[in-house]
């Protein structure tokens, strides 16, 4: 999606010098994405429990790995198993990658 933006906005780029992809064009194109697609990922969100919210921030920060290690369960603030739970939640909502089926790696504690 942020290439085809950037492709988008090279394209329609009214200067007469030449379209150069920079720094510039890729942080405007993330701008534009991230304003068309918070109404929907902000449902999204706001559908999940507090716990499944924290759920899904660990798996950002442990990049999907460990999920159920001492440091994920005190960050959520519930027992593997409910963090375990969580992740199913999580997996059976829309925000585990549109139309492909996504699980993240649940290590034994």
């Amino acid at each position: 999606m942020l290439a085809h933006t950037c492709w988008n906005e090279l394209r329609d780029h009214g200067s007469k010098r030449p379209a150069v992809l920079d720094e510039r064009v890729v942080e405007a194109s993330m701008e534009l994405l991230v304003r068309q697609y918070d109404p929907f990922y902000t449902q999204i969100w706001s559908d999940l429990t507090s716990i499944q919210q924290k759920t899904l921030v660990a798996v950002i920060q442990e990049r999907g790995v460990s999920l159920q290690s001492l440091k994920v369960t005190q960050f959520v603030g519930k027992g593997a198993s409910t963090v375990q739970r969580a992740l199913g939640g999580v997996n059976g909502t829309q925000c585990s990658s549109r139309g492909r089926e996504r699980r993240w790696s649940e290590d034994a504690l």
